[in-house]
C-alpha cells in the first residue's frame, strides 16, 4: 500500500466534506465539522449537495440516452454512488470514462475507479 505524500488528516477537504453530506464513509472529524459549520449558515447544504449528485446522474442518463459514450468527470473528488461510470452503463453497456481530479491523495482510489473502458488521472491539465 503506498503512503499518500502531504496527507494530513486533520486539514479538512472540500471532497471529504462532500463526502460526509452525502453520507459517504471517507471522512474525518475535521470534515465533518467544516460541514456542520456550513450547514448551520445554510440549513439545506446536505439537501442541495444530494441534490447535486441526482442532477448528475440524470444528465448522464440523459446524454446516455442520446447516444453519448465517452464522458470526462473533472474534479471528480472521491468515489460515491452513483459513480459516473455506473450511471452510464446502466444505459450504455460500452460507455467510457476518464475520471480527473488535481487534488493529492485521490490516485489511492485508482483500485475503486477502475472498470472496463475508465481511465483514473491524477494531475492537473491547467497551464
Amino acid at each position: 500500500m503506498a503512503i499518500v505524500a502531504d496527507f494530513d488528516p486533520t486539514t479538512p477537504s472540500i471532497a471529504r466534506v462532500y463526502d460526509y453530506l452525502l453520507d459517504g464513509k471517507d471522512n474525518f472529524a475535521v470534515d465533518r465539522e467544516v460541514a456542520q459549520r456550513m450547514m448551520a449558515v445554510a440549513s439545506l447544504t446536505a439537501e442541495v449537495t444530494q441534490e447535486n449528485r441526482q442532477f448528475l446522474a440524470r444528465a448522464m442518463a440523459w446524454a446516455a440516452n442520446r447516444g453519448i459514450t465517452q464522458f470526462i468527470d473533472l474534479g471528480c473528488g472521491l468515489p460515491t454512488a452513483p459513480n459516473t461510470h455506473e450511471t452510464a452503463r446502466a444505459i450504455a453497456a460500452d460507455a467510457r470514462v476518464a475520471y480527473l481530479d488535481n487534488r493529492r491523495g485521490f490516485s489511492c482510489c485508482t483500485s475503486s475507479r477502475s472498470a472496463p473502458r475508465g481511465t483514473w488521472w491524477p494531475g492537473t491539465w491547467r497551464r
